[in-house]
This record gives structure tokens, C-alpha cells and sequence, in this order.
């Protein structure tokens, strides 16, 4: 497709219609000057002041042109990044738990995801369900048509109440704000993922949001992507980002957005081998520049989370490590609340434990919690 300007991996439909992503230098400038180039304005972000839009190709090179645009860039769709859903049989026990329950007392997390089933893990004895909002199809009562968003939500700060407390969370004591932003086929659009960015952006002092767990990922534009652009703003705004790094390993160069952000969190998968930690090749694996992605692992294989059933199931993937470290920096944050996002990064890189893994793959290493934030 022929562009002036800064296009990105745009795909015209049969209507000869492109959806996009809009940058724009000027927000309030882009919102007047706009709608006489686009068919419609689908959403608005003005936390990385963008615009959602859909746009008729031959109006494309006129519309790059305007002083006020910045960049267009492809409507991408993301995935959550787990494999399929084993049920483990009764009286199963994992020979490794990978991690011991810490607090999260006083934070709320928000979770971008597939929704939430009210698992007795969070509801009971104390429900600790914050707050539900659907981009999908605006249903007010918290669900989760898919499965993923109950599981990583479990790991991250589920107190294992079910399992008379084998499978806890990492942080069992932490608020949940579930955000759903896919659907029931684990996919969602760069548009819903950016409304959901947005809420927190414009919620987190109200919900007290202090961590937010992306466990999807797309691949990376080469420059102006959106979702990496939200993360930053959300980072910046002093929320802890936490991104699985991707399943596309063991090739190099294959993290996926938004966890290809430079400042956020992102993390890889482990298993283990006699408690001995390795990275499976699934994980995805970092590339040769200065900035070290991802820069921690954590337990992605056969984890124990929840499932809809009020149950357990059994899943592998980034998108189980991840939630692993949103909740270590929950119990971080709830000891010292006042730590910026790059602090809350500093300790878990300072305490990562060094795997004999390459720092493509492994990062700074296995996160590990320090003692002092139980």
C-alpha cells in the first residue's frame, strides 16, 4: 500500500477500508481536524494521543500528510499466550510449587485479559474482586467466556482456598480489576486493548492501581506501535507493567508487543528439572541490543491455576509467568507503596537468581522474592 509518512503494516479490507491507529502530535488538534479524512473515529486515546479510526485508502496519503499526524499505524490483533487447558486429575500435586504465598495486602492489580469467573479463590473469605469492565460486549457482571484471564488472575493473587491452600497465588491478599479485553477465543483488538490501557490510565488513582498484568502479546511494529507507546504512558504514570515476553522461541528477536516496551517488565517462561530452572523453547527470546529482553523467567510450565469450573487446570506459557511477577511487585508495593515502577523493576533484577541460560533467552534470571517483602 502506497503511504507518505509513517505507515505501518496496513491492510486494506474489501471495501477498500483500513482500520488504524492514529498518532498524532496535537490530541485536541487531531480530534477537530480528522473526521473529514476518516470514514469514522472508532475510539479515542488520549493517554498516547491517538485515535482510533477507520479510514478510506485513497484518503490515506492526504491523511499523513496533515502537520497534526504523527503516525499511522495497523490495527494489529493479540493473543493470549498459553497453550490448551489440561485438567489435572484428583489428588494431583505439581512436584514443584513455584512460588511461597507472599501479601499483596493494600494493591490493586488490573489484568488485561479473556475476563474473570468469581473463583472461590478470589470471592472467598473476602471478595476481592475490585472491579469488572468489559470492552467486549459491555456486560456489567464479571464472566470469562475463555478461561485465560480466571487462570492468570488465579496465579497472581488467587489464596487457594479450594485447594486448602497447595495452589496460591503469588500475591493472595492483592485487589483484582479485571479488564476484559478478549474474547472468547483469546483474541482481542489492538482498539479494545487500548480502551482497557486507557480505563486504568484514567482509573488508577481512583482504584488505587498500582500493577497492571498484560499476558498476550502481537508482533511488534518497527517503530510507533501502540501498544507499546500504552505501556510506556502507563509506566510513566506510575503503574508497574508486567508483559509475557511471547511463545514464539526459541528463535531470537521473537518478543511480542507490548512486551518489547524498554521500560516495562517483561517475562519469560521456566520449567524445572530437578528444581534446577531452564527456559523451554517455546519462550521467546530477546535480541542483540542494549536493552536486555525479557529481563526475568518465571514458572511457565504445568502451572496450576484456576479454572472456570471453580477448579484447577493445568497451563503452560508466558502468560503464566507473568502474573507470577505482577504479584511479587504487588507484595513489594505493599510494604512500600511509595516505590516507582523502575524501583519495583530494580529489586527484581537485583534479586533475580542466575540461570545457566543465555541473557537472550533468561534475562537477569529467575525472580525470586526477597524475604523481607513476605
Amino acid at each position: 500500500m502506497e503511504c507518505n509518512g509513517s505507515c505501518t503494516r496496513l491492510t486494506a479490507n474489501g471495501n477498500g477500508e483500513v482500520k488504524c491507529i492514529v498518532l498524532a502530535y496535537s490530541f485536541s488538534e487531531a480530534k477537530r481536524g480528522l473526521m473529514p479524512y476518516a470514514s469514522s473515529i472508532v475510539r479515542s486515546y488520549p493517554f498516547i494521543s491517538a485515535f482510533g479510526a477507520q479510514v478510506n485508502v485513497h484518503r490515506l496519503n492526504d491523511l499523513t500528510r496533515l502537520p497534526f499526524v504523527k503516525a499511522v499505524a495497523a490495527h494489529t490483533t493479540v493473543t493470549a499466550l498459553s497453550d490448551g487447558y489440561v485438567f489435572p486429575p484428583q489428588g494431583y500435586v505439581p512436584r514443584y510449587i513455584p512460588h511461597k504465598a507472599k501479601s499483596g495486602r493494600g494493591i490493586n492489580v488490573a489484568v488485561i485479559d479473556t475476563g474473570v469467573k468469581p473463583h472461590l479463590d478470589f470471592t472467598m473469605p473476602q471478595n476481592r474482586l475490585v472491579r469488572f469492565e468489559d470492552f467486549i460486549s459491555g456486560a456489567s457482571m464479571p464472566y470469562d467466556d475463555n478461561g485465560h484471564g480466571t487462570a492468570v488472575s488465579g496465579i497472581l493473587l488467587g489464596n487457594g482456598l479450594v485447594s486448602h491452600g497447595v495452589y496460591c497465588g503469588a500475591a493472595p491478599k492483592a485487589g483484582l480489576i479485571s479488564l476484559k479485553a478478549m474474547n472468547k477465543k483469546g483474541e482481542g483488538s489492538a482498539f479494545h486493548i487500548l480502551e482497557a490501557m486507557q480505563w486504568i490510565f484514567d482509573n488508577r488513582e481512583k482504584y488505587a492501581i498500582k500493577v497492571a498484568c498484560m499476558s498476550f502479546g502481537t508482533e511488534p511494529l518497527e517503530e510507533n506501535d501502540p501498544l507499546v507507546l500504552g505501556a510506556e504512558a502507563l509506566w510513566r504514570s506510575g503503574v508497574v507493567v508486567v508483559a509475557s515476553a511471547g511463545n514464539s522461541g526459541p528463535k531470537t528477536d521473537t518478543v511480542t508487543s507490548p512486551g518489547i516496551c524498554p521500560e516495562i517488565i517483561t517475562v519469560g517462561a521456566a520449567g524445572f528439572r530437578e528444581k534446577e530452572a531452564y527456559v523451554p523453547d517455546f519462550s521467546s527470546r530477546g535480541r542483540e541490543d542494549d536493552v536486555i529482553k525479557p529481563e526475568l523467567i518465571a514458572p511457565g510450565v504445568d502451572i496450576n491455576c484456576c479454572s472456570n469450573a471453580d477448579h484447577y487446570m493445568i497451563l503452560s506459557g508466558t502468560s503464566m509467568a507473568a502474573p507470577v511477577v505482577a504479584g511479587y511487585c504487588a507484595d513489594i508495593l505493599s510494604v512500600h507503596p511509595e516505590y516507582t515502577p523502575d524501583k519495583v523493576k530494580e529489586i527484581l533484577i537485583e534479586n533475580a537468581v542466575k540461570v545457566s541460560a543465555p541473557p537472550l533467552s533468561a534475562g537477569y534470571g529467575l525472580a525470586r522474592l526477597p524475604d523481607d517483602y513476605a
